[in-house]
């Protein structure tokens, strides 16, 4: 489980894009988490503690589906005939299920794991 605590406008480096990052805390394991292994990784403690995670949408005409779907989606939040400067603010504090992959680092960081949230669904 999860919430959307925040969220903020940007443009991507390379090309300058817009785009809207929000910002997600995670807050509890889900039942399908084999609890030995979540208390060994570290348990409630460990998650609470981890800076939030970020979802990106880009906005641009091919891309604003997406941005759509997961609004209207997990998030419950209609946007028929408004605009969606009125409801992506209304998105933080919703509470999501969302899902965690791993992928591992390359290059110099091939050691390393990352978290990636890449699917949600509403609570």
């Amino acid at each position: 489980e999860s919430i959307i605590v925040g969220h903020e406008m940007g443009k991507s480096a390379k090309k300058g894009t817009p785009f809207v990052r929000f910002h997600v805390k995670l807050t509890n394991p889900t039942d399908d988490v084999d609890p030995d292994l979540f208390a060994e990784c570290g348990g409630i403690a460990k998650l609470t503690e981890r800076k939030a995670m970020r979802i990106d949408f880009y906005i641009t005409g091919d891309a604003l589906y997406r941005l759509r779907e997961f609004l209207e989606g997990p998030c419950q939040l209609p946007c028929s005939g408004r605009a969606f400067d009125d409801v992506i603010p209304e998105a933080t504090n919703v509470a999501l299920l969302s899902h965690v992959a791993h992928r591992q680092g390359q290059g110099a960081k091939e050691n390393e794991v990352y978290m990636d949230l890449d699917d949600f669904a509403a609570i």
